[in-house]
């Protein structure tokens, strides 16, 4: 019979020595942050209570144009080097050091993703665009005959798009209730 030997394994230090070289300093996580603040996003209005919290920016926008931004901002040097570069490489001539930019766009997407809840476009059931201005204005108006104005053109607005939506509701019934014969010849 063999006699069981007692052995102590050494825990697994993998990652655990605190000399990260890769690792960006919070300094620069909270400048990605305070510029993806910069951008106007708008709430959601129908769909609050099934996105609580979540954010829309305009459609136009997207991650790598956002990233961008920030770089045309916070690092104009690394843009005009890799444009530079990027000449030099079309017409075949020796590129110019390369240096790494302020922050990469894996690492900026990393933060958008993670720290923020910020989707891009508006939700199909939301108000239309005009309503949102139009209220907008109204509510920080201080003129109130100007605010009464706005408060006009919002109800105007209102009220072209109730016909609107009566008229397709009218169409659509009216689909529904006749028929139409056609017939084709060859």
């Amino acid at each position: 019979m063999k006699s069981a030997i007692d052995v102590c394994i050494e825990l697994d230090r993998r990652g655990k020595h605190g000399n990260w070289p890769q690792k960006v300093p919070e300094e620069v996580r909270e400048l990605v942050c305070k510029h993806i603040k910069t951008f106007p996003t708008r709430n959601s209005h129908y769909s609050r209570k099934d996105n609580h919290g979540r954010t829309y920016l305009s459609p136009e926008l997207s991650i790598a144009r956002l990233y961008k931004n920030f770089l045309q901002i916070h690092d104009p040097e690394y843009l005009s080097l890799d444009e530079a570069n990027l000449q030099k490489k079309i017409s075949h001539q020796p590129l110019e050091t390369i240096r790494k930019p302020l922050v990469s766009e894996h690492f900026y997407h990393d933060v958008f993703v993670s720290e923020f809840n910020i989707y891009f476009g508006y939700p199909r059931t939301d108000t239309c665009s005009t309503c949102d201005g139009l209220s907008v204005k109204i509510a920080s108006e201080s003129d109130i005959s100007k605010k009464q104005e706005l408060k006009e053109e919002l109800e105007a607005h209102k009220t072209l798009a109730q016909e609107g939506y009566d008229a397709f509701r009218f169409d659509q019934q009216f689909a529904r209730d006749s028929w139409s014969k056609v017939q084709f010849d060859s």
